[in-house]
């Protein structure tokens, strides 16, 4: 009734593996052979991975990589016959590693991280406050500097610098020592600068001052280059410190409960809220801690909002929510329903959504007084306005026509139908489910009956006189008193066959002396198509329909719909349009409960409310007393922002804001 897809429960086959390899395979051949795909240049193989590691892997893999990882990267580069190859390489591998493939939202028990908060990248080579700092040294051949410092036993030396080979192409080596000891020594075999770090963790056995040498090359040859320092820090080496986390809100919690980590926290929140991983800027912002901060972490949620990503995120929803993005592939027997109709109705569906979602009057989309189209659809609907190219969608107003909004809408129509005639029960029942989130139940018993045998042999006499409507033609079959089909179609379906004045492609259907009229549906090789008595009125639309138990939010019983029917308790209305019209103006509770749930359901992975449980969900995992009343107080903070400012954002806000988005039990 409620529930959105997702892929938990997709196996992973080898085809499905061989194709993530080839396209790991392809994207790596691309980035390693065009310039600027990567931020950082490959010069040779130690920087490279370096670089590597810090900026893709690392946000690859949504996380700093563990030493074990590192060392590996490092492998993989030093291993390969060239830079490039190592590239690509590491490309595969990282592409290709569960890590970057999967995306895990478990987090971490409560007192484990307390316990074992999380450090952020790179902590090994912090400096405990401020080195001692000199920029842009030239080191001769066989020339020495020397610096005063006073040794702790823990000192990090970090040097930034690059060589040159010499005519005999040698490559000139670098040490650092104090008086005759010599604590290091290493080749500089690169002509781009490269960060090195050395970890001093002695008192030198004379501790006098440090010397950085320039020791050219073996021979002797007084005709090397200088090596060039752009940068050489001094000090004592840090303690790796945690990443700031919400301590206060961590104790607080269950500490047999789990809460995502920081990192994870920033990838959920960039998931939800744009479909795709963190950039590397907010799992920076994760590390700085400004995810802890309410403040600080709305305006990242508020970024992510507005990011292109973030948008196509928003259209996302609609076209799942009322399930038109289907119609990419649905096929009619009408040569007008081309490939391109079919688009422009999808992305019709998405830019009403997208509309309300960032000017707020979420209800005003089932009003219908407006749409967006194209030249495509301005052409087969029939109305002035849309934008001047197929793809170029405008804002149109509707007020004066029977369209407009998600329910009055090509695409919402044409998707509840059929190949040749349209489907009322999908339109009315596919209506309560997504737009008032009502569940219908399955029937128990669907044996046939003599009655039901009756009524089947009066649809096929109607239907081989050509005389009988698509509505007259399910409503005859199925709302049949007494039998179990009635318990849905009496009171909770067919009342709403009223909305049937769009055909199955959706056009409006014809009015004739003010009704709306279809041609009759007789049998062509056994299916009942429209090709029988031209200009049957459609009683359901042109006397009126009616919504019943139009306060259900949840579970709608039959019986409490039979019930407000007998009592004539229901919203007439007159065709799709004016249906939307009514719920609205009676402010129907199911209109921002749908809106609730659909959003959580989108952002969080799942319900709040077990009202809106499947069966298969209740048997999978379902939901406790305990945790629905928890549930029930962040579906009164969503409730909340919804009735201040009736916008989609600050639903979603509120989603992503509240402590179930990060807490899991």
């Amino acid at each position: 009734m409620a529930r959105l897809p997702n892929h938990s429960q997709e196996a992973l086959s080898e085809s499905r593996l061989n194709a993530y390899y080839d396209n790991a395979t392809e994207i790596a051949n691309w980035a390693a052979s065009t310039p600027g795909a990567l931020p950082f240049s490959c010069d040779d193989p130690i920087q490279c991975s370096t670089d590597f590691i810090t900026e893709f892997a690392y946000v690859a893999y949504r996380r700093a990589l563990t030493d074990v990882e590192q060392a590996e990267i490092d492998t993989i580069f030093t291993g390969a016959a060239s830079v490039e190859e190592g590239l690509k390489w590491a490309l595969r591998t990282v592409l290709m590693s569960p890590n970057f493939l999967y995306r895990s939202e478990l987090g971490t028990k409560v007192s484990d991280l307390l316990a074992n908060p999380v450090v952020a990248p790179g902590t090994q080579y912090d400096f405990a406050g401020t080195p001692m700092t000199v920029e842009n040294i030239s080191l001769a051949p066989y020339s020495r500097q020397s610096f005063n410092y006073k040794w702790t036993g823990n000192d990090l030396v970090a040097i930034t610098l690059k060589g040159e080979l010499s005519p005999r192409d040698a490559w000139p080596t670098f040490s650092i020592g104090v008086e005759n000891t010599r604590l290091h020594q290493v080749t500089i075999n690169h002509s781009g600068y490269r960060t090195y770090y050395f970890h001093i963790d002695k008192i030198p056995p004379s501790h006098s001052n440090i010397y950085f040498l320039n020791d050219a090359e073996k021979g002797n040859n007084y005709d090397s280059k200088p090596l060039l320092v752009s940068s050489l820090k001094i000090g004592v080496l840090g303690q790796a410190e945690p990443i700031q986390d919400d301590v206060a809100k961590l104790r607080a919690a269950d500490q047999n409960a789990y809460a995502l980590d920081p990192y994870e926290y920033a990838a959920a929140l960039s998931f939800a809220l744009t479909g795709s991983g963190p950039s590397k800027a907010l799992l920076d912002a994760a590390v700085a801690g400004e995810l802890v901060d309410p403040t600080s972490r709305e305006a990242h949620v508020d970024a992510l909002i507005d990011s292109d990503l973030g948008r196509a995120q928003v259209e996302r929803l609609a076209g799942k929510w009322f399930r038109t993005d289907g119609l990419i592939n649905v096929v009619r027997n009408d040569p007008a329903f081309t490939a391109e109709v079919r688009q422009s109705m999808m992305r019709e569906i998405r830019e009403i959504y997208k509309h309300v979602f960032y000017n707020g009057n979420f209800p005003s989309m089932y009003e219908g007084n407006f749409t967006f189209l194209d030249s495509t659809l301005s052409a087969f609907y029939g109305i002035p306005g849309g934008g001047s190219s197929h793809g170029n969608f405008r804002y149109v107003d509707t007020t004066s026509t029977l369209r407009g909004g998600v329910i009055a809408s090509g695409g919402y129509m044409a998707y509840n139908a059929h190949m040749d005639y349209t489907s009322p029960i999908q339109r009315s029942a596919h209506f309560r489910q997504d737009v008032l989130c009502q569940a219908i139940p399955l029937p128990v018993n669907l044996e046939d009956s003599e009655e039901r045998a009756a009524a089947a042999e009066r649809v096929k006499q109607r239907v081989e006189a050509g005389d009988i409507t698509t509505a007259e033609y399910f409503d005859l079959q199925t709302n049949i008193k007494g039998s179990s089909c009635a318990a849905c179609h009496n009171a909770i379906i067919n009342p709403l066959f009223g909305i049937d004045d769009f055909d199955n492609v959706g056009r409006l259907r014809p009015r004739v002396n003010g009704n709306v009229v279809q041609d009759g549906l007789v049998f062509v090789n056994g299916v009942a198509v429209p090709q029988g008595e031209s200009n049957l009125p459609i009683d359901f639309v042109n006397k009126g329909g009616y919504l019943y138990a139009y306060d259900v939010v949840g579970t709608l019983s039959g019986a409490k719909a039979d019930a407000a029917k007998a009592a004539g308790d229901g919203l007439p209305f007159k065709g799709a349009k004016d249906l939307g019209r009514v719920i609205v103006a009676n402010d129907l509770p199911g209109i921002g409960a749908c809106l609730v749930e659909k959003t959580t359901r989108f952002a969080l992975g799942y319900t709040l409310d077990k009202a809106f449980l499947d069966p298969v969900e209740n048997g999978f995992y379902g939901i406790s007393n305990a945790q629905a009343a928890e549930f029930a107080c962040v579906k009164n903070e969503l409730n909340a922002a919804y009735s201040a400012s009736k916008s989609p954002r600050d639903v979603l806000k509120a989603a992503v804001m509240s402590d179930a988005f990060r807490f899991r039990k």
